[in-house]
């Protein structure tokens, strides 16, 4: 399990290189990362390599987020503006808030944001 914290804290260093605010659950495993505006997150975790995820709300027909192409895992503004795709409701979707997010799994992941690399 250790390797998969690794990643993460690899992950996070990247993503404060690059301006966003991540936030890893208390596992060390998951997390997400957002901006200043809060209005939008990624989320990500580490199953048998780093995977991300976009996110939205009020499409309950269609989940609640879908997985980000692979090939775009190193480029971390580019799968932040990634709009929900049509087939995903992307219509009637929105992207859903940090406030949401944690509303719904802070209880189970007890998120904490990394201000500084963790050494």
């Amino acid at each position: 399990m250790d390797y998969k914290k690794q990643a993460i804290q690899e992950l996070v260093v990247k993503l404060l290189a690059d301006g966003f605010r991540p936030f890893v659950a208390e596992s060390g495993t998951h997390g997400f990362y957002t901006d200043a505006a809060e209005k939008r997150l990624v989320s990500f975790q580490f199953d048998f390599y780093l995977r991300f995820f976009g996110n939205h709300t009020g499409g309950p027909k269609h989940g609640s987020g879908w997985a980000l192409d692979e090939d775009d895992a190193d480029d971390f503004q580019k799968m932040f503006r990634t709009p929900t795709p049509r087939w995903a409701g992307g219509i009637t979707c929105r992207p859903t808030t940090v406030a949401e997010h944690q509303a719904f799994f802070q209880d189970s992941s007890r998120y904490t944001e990394i201000l500084a690399p963790v050494k």
